[in-house]
């Protein structure tokens, strides 16, 4: 009976602990069909602009692709486009797409009136941002698509922009 008490003891304890998946909806979240893109240049592929076009895309020091991210620098991303529709509101949003589902990366400012596009916006405009993306020291070392939303005020995609990254120390 002595021998069963700790097996029985470590039972109790690991049936209390919740060893469950956290629950996390990823019902909104769409898998990226890399097959429909149009190819923009040898790094960056447009991924369904809706509300506007690509004119022009540069990152620093990224000249071929994966454009290799070195943690604890601080890269730029220069992004040129033309609007196709009237709008106030231009909002960035950017994703690491792992295993095929795009997970949400924080910018520290995605309001693009703020980043050097003249808002409000209007259809036939040409515009230019400039965005500031910090490569943490926290980050794993790992190669990944990153994918730039674009955001017009009624929540359009106006750009859509992949592209492959590899973190490294």
């Amino acid at each position: 009976m002595i021998k069963i008490v700790p097996y029985l003891l470590i039972l109790i304890v690991f049936s209390s602990i919740d060893c469950r998946r956290p629950n996390i909806d990823f019902s909104k979240k769409e898998e990226i069909n890399f097959d429909k893109f149009k190819i923009i240049n040898d790094i960056y592929k447009d991924c369904g602009s809706e509300t506007g076009s690509i004119n022009k895309v540069t990152i620093t020091d990224c000249t071929q692709s994966p454009c290799v991210f070195t943690k604890g620098k601080n890269y730029t991303l220069v992004l040129e486009f033309t609007s196709k529709v009237d709008t106030t509101k231009v909002v960035n949003h950017v994703y690491g797409i792992v295993a095929k589902i795009p997970v949400p990366f924080p910018l520290p400012n995605g309001d693009g009136c703020t980043l050097g596009i003249n808002c409000p916006v209007k259809s036939g405009d040409s515009v230019k941002e400039s965005v500031t993306l910090p490569v943490l020291q926290e980050y794993p070392k790992i190669s990944l698509f990153v994918k730039w939303q674009v955001m017009d005020q009624n929540n359009k995609q106006m750009i859509c922009l992949l592209f492959p990254v590899s973190i490294k120390s």
